[in-house]
């Protein structure tokens, strides 16, 4: 080999090795970066009985969490360049933030439930308790497994329950813990389909694409069952009589909601809202949602008719990059926007 042979050889590989350098270095900023949120939206016209009361910016993420009780909104925020999760606690009435929990980094937060004063939190691999009124860590469960993943948190009378899947396994696995002490009170192994939705005192829901189920809870007898336009998409909600369910359609937005009567099943209204890009929330009579345009649209409990929007100058959202939530009080209507990282507060 000559002289300029080798030079040309040396020279391609540390091509090669620069390249895969600088490409490694780019593929890690860029997979740690956020999107560029959109300005603040303002709102431009409001035909609901809303006024908003306050909102925060700079919350941040595509995998926000957010709940409210009638003195706390927590948010899950998550910050990709950090790559953490920190827990924030807001009075309902002010905005202040009361208290945070900044959880180690690269742990993941699955589910958020809360009941008398206390903010249950599934994490990677274990499930922890607070006090909403001040972030006081209460308890967490022993770790699991690493082969399990999807955590979702619900309730079983007083007791809390956590359905997970299995890595590898056809099967869910279902865990029961009390709420006093997250000590473990029992574990099954439960089918993939269909998957518990809501379990009440004497009922369980349980859903599939394309149908819903009602069991009793004593018997296990199937009391009866409904078809739907897709899947079971968000956790349902119980309204008096009524439970509210959504399906799932483009882009993992809402393809309709139904109201269900709880008791014996039968259909009272759906509405096609193919456009949704949230969950749902509701307040009195109303139920709320976001639309693709970013407008928050209300609908009457009672016949699914829209009763009102509220719109703002950004008139677009981004599924597929953002998140899209809401969460009701009593009186207050909270409301996350993942492409301009704002949390707005309206009272009713």
């Amino acid at each position: 080999m000559t002289l300029r042979q080798t030079l040309r050889l040396v020279f391609i590989i540390s091509a090669v090795i620069y390249g895969l350098v600088f490409g490694m270095a780019l593929y890690r900023n860029f997979s740690s970066s956020e999107a560029t949120p959109i300005p603040s939206r303002q709102i431009t016209r409001n035909s609901l009985q809303l006024q908003e009361i306050w909102r925060k910016q700079d919350i941040h993420g595509g995998q926000t969490g957010l709940l409210s009780t009638e003195t706390v909104v927590v948010v899950a925020n998550y910050n990709r360049q950090a790559l953490q999760y920190r827990l924030q606690g807001f009075e309902v009435s002010t905005g202040e933030m009361i208290w945070e929990v900044r959880l180690p980094r690269r742990v993941r937060v699955d589910s958020l439930i809360a009941r008398d004063d206390r903010l249950y939190v599934a994490v990677t691999w274990e499930i922890q308790a607070y006090q909403l009124s001040d972030g006081q860590r209460l308890w967490q469960t022993q770790g699991e497994p690493y082969d399990r993943s999807g955590y979702r948190l619900g309730w079983i009378d007083e007791n809390i329950v956590n359905y997970s899947s299995v890595v590898g396994e056809n099967y869910r696995l279902m865990s029961v813990y009390g709420a006093n002490s997250g000590a473990l009170i029992h574990q099954e192994q439960i089918p993939i389909n269909p998957m518990p939705l809501l379990t009440t005192a004497r009922l369980e829901y349980k859903g599939e694409w394309g149908q819903l189920f009602a069991f009793d809870r004593n018997s296990g007898q199937q009391l009866w069952q409904l078809p739907l336009s897709g899947n079971p998409q968000h956790q349902p909600v119980l309204v008096g009589p009524k439970l509210l369910m959504a399906t799932s359609g483009k882009q993992e937005s809402i393809a309709a909601l139904y109201a269900i009567d709880a008791i014996n099943g039968a259909l009272q209204w759906y509405t096609l809202e193919d456009d949704l890009v949230s969950n749902f929330a509701v307040i009195d009579q109303t139920v709320y949602a976001i639309r693709d345009d970013g407008s928050l649209v209300g609908l009457d409990l009672d016949t699914g008719q829209e009763v009102g929007t509220i719109e703002f100058n950004t008139a677009q959202t981004y599924p597929n990059q953002n998140t899209y939530q809401l969460s009701a009080g009593e009186h207050n209507l909270f409301v996350y926007y993942g492409d301009s990282r704002e949390l707005i507060a309206f009272q009713r």
